[in-house]
């Protein structure tokens, strides 16, 4: 082909493809692809794990304290056995380890061992401001290929965490990126604006660096975690409501509902307490303030976005007819502290096998064993306990303990159908956790081993025989293969009581 004409054939292209190759040169030595085996619990039989398999995910390189890691989210790495990262699109695959993982955040931080590893990789750098508008790109490595997809931001919000309850603030991105949602970087220029966290079809959530430079300078306090407010609020638009709490004037501030046990609020705030203003910001009746930089955020950004544990903020509340200013110190709620907790990937399901009957704490992964539809398929009854109670932690409630199913066997025939049972007492005694269930069939009423159970449509109570419960439950161990009779945690769930 003549010189003119392939200079002509370039500058076409350069124009239809604008940065491309250079955006390419940028990225390619900032991102890598994890290759990750893992391995869930099987819900149903809680002491085995399932077959192993494999997915991919994105991570970037990040400079920290410690020296160079790659960084991804939690959701990545859930129930990893291995993990491998491959660099510039090659085939050599190096073995990763994890360093730390968050899940409250979603974040999380792994290295590779090998020297030289990071020796052709260059540390990205973390956006200082965060956009607001403009053009974004997202990339990823896909077969040996450096992908990167345009993307405009939607708007900026306060979400929930998917993998808890702290409110984060999140970018939502439009995508051109198709089947995205494992991790990508996204970058604006040469700077780090986030991780994508979750993509639903071509929209993306993107956490963004503000909250990862925040995670990574504290990572390593324990006493310095994200914190959840603990608050389940109700707008205040309706006048007479307001009248009624006796305030005067325009509707202002939101109405408590409820305040979980061991959380920021409890303690300083009350039910019927009207919310006014939090740091010193007043809250408008839908629940937003208006941040200087962004605009109308969600309260809960005033926590989440500008403070971490151990923080004190003033609160303004009106309070049967009084304003009242009060101080909240703020505090971090575990992942797992829920009556019902959120999925803990990584935590082998607590339970107990005795006479064949599998007893197990209900939490969200035995949920999502009824698939990615679980809100409709799973039972009902469950469902709508998750619904109701799932974040009502008390302390005399920790954990709802069910009766998952039942292990075939001529000791307990008769309940061999029984399945996803609320366990309310055995033995006389109130069931509130896995180890008051171990403890209260120690202790058999009159020879017979007794399970009451919340009403249901199957059994009210079942009834075994005592003296043979212990030969039994040794035959049906050994004939389902289950290799201990029980796994549960022995130390005591944390104080939930409000300082």
């Amino acid at each position: 082909m003549p010189r003119p004409l392939l200079l002509v054939l370039a500058c076409l292209l350069v124009a239809l493809f604008p940065g491309q190759g250079t955006a390419a040169g940028r990225f390619e030595a900032q991102v890598v692809e994890l290759d990750i085996t893992w391995q869930a619990w099987q819900q149903r039989r809680p002491w085995a794990r399932g077959e192993p398999k494999t997915r991919t995910a994105s991570a970037v390189v990040i400079r920290t304290e410690q020296g160079t890691m790659l960084l991804t989210t939690a959701k990545a790495v859930e129930n990893a056995t291995l993990v491998r990262a491959t660099k510039h699109g090659g085939s050599e695959k190096h073995p990763a380890r994890l360093v730390q993982v968050d899940r409250a955040v979603d974040l999380a931080l792994l290295t590779v061992d090998e020297p030289d590893f990071y020796a052709d990789l260059q540390p990205a750098r973390l956006a200082r401001r965060m956009p607001s508008r403009g053009t974004l790109h997202s990339v990823r490595w896909r077969n040996r290929q450096l992908e990167l997809a345009e993307g405009n931001i939607a708007r900026i919000e306060v979400k929930e965490s998917r993998s808890s309850q702290v409110e984060l603030l999140v970018l939502t991105v439009n995508t051109e990126l198709a089947g995205g949602g494992s991790a990508e970087p996204v970058f604006r220029r040469r700077e780090l604006v986030g991780l994508t966290v979750y993509q639903s079809d071509q929209l993306a959530r993107v956490l963004p660096a503000g909250i990862i430079r925040s995670w990574l300078e504290h990572r390593q306090e324990p006493q310095r975690r994200f914190v959840d407010l603990g608050l389940m609020w109700q707008v205040n638009r309706d006048p007479a409501l307001n009248a009624w709490l006796g305030r005067d004037g325009p509707a202002s501030g939101v109405l408590v509902r409820e305040v979980k046990a061991g959380t920021s609020a409890c303690g300083v705030l009350q039910p019927r307490d009207l919310l006014l203003a939090l740091d010193d910001q007043p809250i408008n009746p839908d629940g937003y303030y208006e941040d200087e930089q962004l605009g109308r955020l969600r309260l809960e950004h005033l926590v989440t976005g500008h403070h971490l544990e151990g923080d004190q903020l003033p609160v303004q509340v009106l309070r049967q007819g009084e304003v009242q200013r009060l101080l909240m110190t703020l505090r971090a709620y575990p992942v797992d502290a829920h009556l019902i907790p959120r999925s803990r990937p990584d935590h082998a399901p607590p339970y107990l096998v005795s006479g064949g009957l599998v007893f197990r704490e209900l939490d969200q992964d035995y949920l999502g064993a009824w698939g990615s539809g679980w809100k409709s398929s799973a039972d009902a009854r469950l469902v709508t306990a998750w619904e109701l109670e799932g974040q009502a932690q008390r302390q005399d409630q920790r954990r709802l303990v069910l009766l998952s199913t039942v292990l075939p066997d001529p000791y307990n025939i008769g309940y061999h159908q029984l399945r996803d049972l609320v366990v309310e007492q055995v033995n006389g005694q109130p069931i509130a956790s896995m180890e008051d269930l171990a403890r209260a069939l120690e202790q058999p009423q009159g020879g017979f081993q007794v399970v009451r159970f919340r009403p249901n449509m199957q059994r009210s109570e079942l009834v075994l025989d005592a003296s043979r419960l212990a030969t039994a439950s040794e035959r049906i161990l050994r004939a389902y293969d289950v290799p201990a009779p029980s796994r549960y945690e022995s130390e005591p769930l944390e104080p939930l009581g409000c300082e």
